[in-house]
């Protein structure tokens, strides 16, 4: 192989690291005399016994491998080196299998139908006899094949293949030779892919995963895509020339790719050839530095692109000329854009979703926020915006809007405008730190999705009492120390709430009439971690019923509330952080359906029963080791080995970890 010339084949010299060493002065034929003597010897001290057992089935198997071995270089010897036959025949005897085919291989320089070999020894033949020949004389001006001057030896037939595949990429350039044998041949393709380049997904090719500093070769891809159905493509860190990029997308031009992931690839301008990928619907851009933006006018005759990702991009504009009439999804996030939205709205405008988070906007385009009709979704997320700003903002957002997301804004209060979006399903105004909210916010009639977390607030703002559509609500990391009778009560559609941090002294009353006012109840998932009750009432949890989720870690119980008994839907149950002693057996007989009990960081010494569907037992190092051993204190040992037994091993959490 010449010093100048790069190429893959480098990386397919597979003979034992032994080949490699002997340099490309050393002689070819003497080495592959010596390995063939020395696996014949090897060959020769396996006798497998004839009497079935599993040794000797393993000694069968390592006999078969090593014959496999012995084929394929009697077949690289033969068609290289034929005048060693005679040498090759006194090793062989011709009444031994391997003769047999040595003879066959030095009589016939083609491989006939008419060759008595099994179905294994032709389409090993085929593959490692006619396509060394192939390869050896259509590569012959690029490439010196098995010469003093440079060598490359490949060990198995599907490397033989690989290496013939990246120099000949069009089926119509395969010699007639392999086009008779096709059959053989695909079958043998097929099988070296589904084990070489096997996709979990075979709708998603990860080319990351077999990328080291330049793509698979095209004929590679060429037969990826043959055994899958690819439609979405990650090229993530990928970073490649400008030419390669485009050399790739000109493959993928027919092959209705539909999801394309460019993500932190250095690009620094779009390659020409994106415009060839019509059936885009989902493009991901992200921490690219765009330099040049024009070149995004690349994806403009996209007409079925939904989804546009080109966040973390330091774009400072986007061209006039790119229109997206289909796009929906836009993430223009951590830019640095001047304007809010920062695009007319005639670009894009069937847009339903607009991320602009992390932007330092320093003027609102009122008309082109007013054209946006079809939006849905806005989340602008850490930006710092003027109360008169984030008015005029509100003011001009389409009464069409259901998800709206203002965390960390440091915005002082809520502007009156807020209140008239009265379509909003989901509001996050988490991270701000408000003065109470107004009683305005009862106008959000259909909100089902509230976060206020980190707020600032010293009480529930009474408008939630009335909000009985809600469904998710997180109030965590409020000094709220109390909250009034009653407040949640008549949130019948509440399903998770959440209240970490919130100071709260007592376990409230409030806390056990969620949604209770119409007797239903839909509260599933309750966190109350980190507020110091230190007790909780026993009928704390009566209304219940259709509890999954608990979270009382770090709440200074020292005792393990009786409330949770009768809360016979219970899944997950968090006693983290806690300084329980003792776990009763009632926890276990009554909570038929707890899977997952975490008491890491307790004092419990004594467990006093077990339950046969639990799946995960958390226990802090020093305390309650595991199931399996001391100091787990159990008097019935013979329940602890039954119940261990149908514990899921991979569902138990370790338990020296927190």
């Amino acid at each position: 192989m010449k010093a100048n010339r790069k190429s893959n084949i480098q990386e397919l010299t597979f003979l034992p690291q032994a080949v490699k060493q002997l340099g490309p002065s050393k002689n070819p034929k003497k080495y592959f005399l010596k390995y063939l003597t020395d696996t014949l010897n090897l060959y020769n001290s396996i006798q497998p016994s004839p009497n079935p057992n599993m040794v000797s089935n393993q000694l069968a198997k390592q006999h078969d491998s090593i014959k496999i071995q012995l084929l394929r270089l009697i077949g690289i010897i033969t068609v290289e080196f034929p005048d060693i036959y005679q040498e090759i025949c006194t090793m062989f005897p011709e009444s031994s299998s391997l003769g047999t085919l040595c003879v066959k291989l030095n009589k016939s320089k083609v491989i006939h139908n008419d060759f008595l070999l099994d179905e294994f020894e032709q389409t090993l033949l085929v593959d490692i006899y006619q396509l060394a020949r192939i390869i050896k004389t259509q590569l012959s001006k690029k490439v010196s094949w098995f010469t003093g001057s440079g060598y490359c030896y490949c060990e198995s037939p599907q490397e033989l293949m690989k290496l013939y595949l990246e120099e000949w990429i069009n089926e119509e350039s395969i010699p007639s030779i392999i086009q008779e044998k096709k059959h053989i041949a695909d079958k043998l393709l097929k099988d070296y892919f589904n084990r070489e380049y096997k996709l979990e997904d075979p709708t998603i090719l990860n080319l990351r995963n077999y990328f080291n500093g330049s793509l698979l070769p095209l004929s590679i891809l060429t037969l990826i895509f043959r055994y899958n159905v690819i439609i979405n493509i990650n090229l993530e860190r990928c970073e490649m020339a400008q030419e390669e990029y485009n050399r790739l997308f000109e493959f993928l031009a027919d092959k209705g790719i539909r999801n394309l992931s460019l993500r932190s690839c250095k690009l620094q301008c779009l390659p020409v050839n994106i415009c060839l990928l019509q059936e885009l619907t989902e493009l991901n851009l992200n921490g690219n530095v765009l330099l040049d933006a024009d070149t995004l006018i690349y994806l403009t005759n996209h007409r079925k692109l939904i989804s546009l990702d080109l966040s973390y991009c330091n774009i400072k504009y986007l061209p006039e000329k790119l229109k997206l009439l289909e796009l929906k999804n836009l993430d223009l996030s951590s830019n640095l854009l001047n304007s809010f939205p920062g695009f007319s709205s005639w670009q894009f405008p069937n847009l339903e979703k607009l991320v602009n988070c992390r932007i330092p906007f320093k003027r609102i385009d009122r008309e082109s926020i007013r054209s946006l009709k079809s939006l849905e979704h806005l989340n602008i997320s850490s930006c710092i915006l003027e109360a008169e700003s984030l008015q005029v903002l509100l003011q001009c957002l389409p009464t069409s809007i259901k998800f709206l997301s203002m965390l960390s804004c440091k915005i002082a209060s809520l502007p009156n405008e807020l209140f008239k979006l009265t379509n909003l399903r989901s509001l996050y105004i988490s991270n701000n730190n408000l003065q109470p909210i107004p009683d305005d916010l009862e106008n959000l009639i259909n909100l089902e999705t509230l976060y206020c977390a980190n707020c600032g607030l010293t009480s529930v703002p009474k408008a939630i009492s009335k909000m009985s559509n809600l469904k998710i609500m997180n109030l965590s990391n409020n000094p709220l120390h109390t909250l009034p009778e009653g407040v949640f009560m008549d949130l019948i559609n509440l399903e998770r709430l959440y209240m970490c941090w919130c100071k709260l002294d007592t376990f409230a009353p409030a806390l056990t009439t969620i949604g209770t006012v119409a007797g239903a109840n839909s509260l599933k998932e309750l966190v109350l971690r980190n507020n110091p009750f230190k007790e909780i009432p026993a009928n704390a949890f009566n209304n219940y019923a259709n509890l999954q989720n608990l979270d009382l870690g770090n709440t200074s119980l020292t005792i393990f509330p009786e409330a949770v008994y009768d809360l016979h839907n219970l899944l997950n149950l968090n006693l983290i952080d806690n300084k329980i002693v003792r776990l009763p057996r009632e926890v276990l007989q009554n909570l038929l359906n707890l899977e997952m009990l975490d008491l890491v960081r307790n004092l419990v010494s004594h467990f006093d029963g077990i339950n046969e569907r639990l799946l995960q037992l958390r226990i802090f190092d020093g305390f309650l080791f595991n199931i399996y051993g001391t100091p787990f204190i159990e008097t019935n040992q013979e329940n602890i080995a039954k119940w261990a037994k149908k514990v899921a091993f991979a569902k138990v959490i370790e338990y020296n970890k927190s």
